[in-house]
């Protein structure tokens, strides 16, 4: 996958607009620190732990190893 197709992929722009709206959230104060906190282990842990993403770490792995 190249740079230009992750930049126009509809998940990555789901999630700059999303990530905007958060970060205006959490600075205006609108969205309590807690809730702030909760949201990005919940980003993290969902975002790193994706299946697709073990699969493709594996690949290269084993690409290296060829």
């Amino acid at each position: 996958m190249t740079i230009k197709d992750k930049l126009f992929s509809a998940r990555w722009i789901l999630a700059v607009c999303c990530g905007l709206v958060f970060v205006y959230g959490a600075y205006t104060e609108y969205l309590p620190s807690a809730t702030v906190a909760v949201i990005i282990v919940s980003v993290f842990k969902d975002y790193f732990g994706r299946p697709d993403r073990e699969k493709q770490e594996e690949r290269e792995a084993n690409d290296e190893h060829k």
